[in-house]
């Protein structure tokens, strides 16, 4: 590969030999095939980098980078110093893209020369059963106004609201500016980098239509809700202490940390007081599963995702 490419593309994996190959497909089929795919692994011991390798056999726009693990924002940094497009995209080792997502991507920030980086809404898939749910993403969040001011868009994010997802597009001076994600954090560093984004005066902007699939998988770190409000204390904490705050958002950063510790408390104490009734909804939990998967989730892939990304054709486990 000789010409600079358009897009960098960021994929942190560990232990991805279930999921990885799903995501590659969906990058190298993308309509913009001027890009770099850059996968970290991160220490894996499961056979990922050998998987990758066979994966980037023929396509030189795929690079594999090994390095001991260092974390997500670690193996972000990495691939973020390999980078060599002024746009570097992120993608979790287990989502995938819409083929149209680095062309909305590229189009909604062109439009858009104040936003420091680009979102998008994103479908969400039940990694157990492989069906799609009906809302997506972004329809479980309060109203996102588009565009928001980097006033309002930071005023959000210090209530300890994170309506961005970790698939992001990120213009590489504003990475540069921030110096990248902060590797002390476990579980937020995006959010962290969101808020900094903010702090130094950048808006965001969502890319027309929904170009993310997102796994929820039952092991995912967000299923453990004290640990979710526990790294959005400590990125808040930060944010607190952060000089490119005004004195009034550091207080509104340091009000929503002790908020979300007045929740943990409450939540702590209602699980002690309900382990027998949580015991008892989680052995009811198939049966309400069955009875309303029909109302939440679509009864069968979008044909516009089926064409999109066959790999998730045939994985409907609905009766397991």
């Amino acid at each position: 590969m000789s010409a600079t490419p358009a897009f960098s593309v960021v994929v942190p994996a560990y232990n991805a030999t279930r999921t990885i190959s799903a995501t590659i497909g969906s990058i190298l089929r993308q309509s913009r095939s001027d890009l770099e795919l850059i996968v970290v692994d991160d220490g894996s011991s499961d056979g990922t980098s050998d998987l990758v390798r066979e994966l980037g056999l023929g396509d030189d726009r795929l690079r594999l980078v090994e390095q001991p693990n260092k974390g997500t924002a670690g193996a972000r940094n990495t691939g973020i110093a390999e980078a060599r497009a002024d746009l570097i995209a992120f993608l979790d080792n287990d989502d995938m893209w819409m083929p149209q997502y680095l062309e909305r991507m590229e189009a909604a920030l062109a439009k858009a020369p104040e936003a420091g980086f680009g979102y998008t809404d994103a479908w969400v898939l039940n990694d157990a059963t492989g069906r799609i749910r009906k809302k997506p993403s972004l329809e479980h969040h309060p109203p996102i106004p588009d565009p928001a001011s980097p006033g309002d868009l930071l005023a959000r994010f210090l209530t300890g609201l994170n309506f961005v997802m970790s698939s992001t597009t990120v213009r590489r001076e504003v990475l540069e500016a921030t110096n990248g994600f902060d590797e002390r954090i476990r579980g937020a560093d995006d959010f962290d980098l969101w808020i900094r984004i903010a702090a130094k005066g950048y808006d965001a902007v969502r890319a027309d239509g929904i170009n993310l699939v997102q796994r929820d998988r039952s092991d995912s770190q967000s299923k453990d809700l004290p640990m979710m409000i526990e790294n959005a204390r400590a990125v808040l904490r930060n944010a607190a202490a952060n000089d490119d705050l005004s004195e009034a958002d550091m207080a509104t950063a340091s009000a929503s940390v002790e908020e979300l510790g007045r929740f943990l408390e409450t939540l702590s104490g209602e699980r002690k007081a309900s382990a027998l009734a949580w015991r008892l909804r989680r052995r009811l939990a198939p049966m309400r599963q069955r009875m309303t998967r029909d109302r939440i989730f679509m009864a069968e892939l979008p044909p516009e995702i089926a064409d999109a990304l066959p790999e998730l054709l045939g994985t409907d486990r609905s009766e397991a």
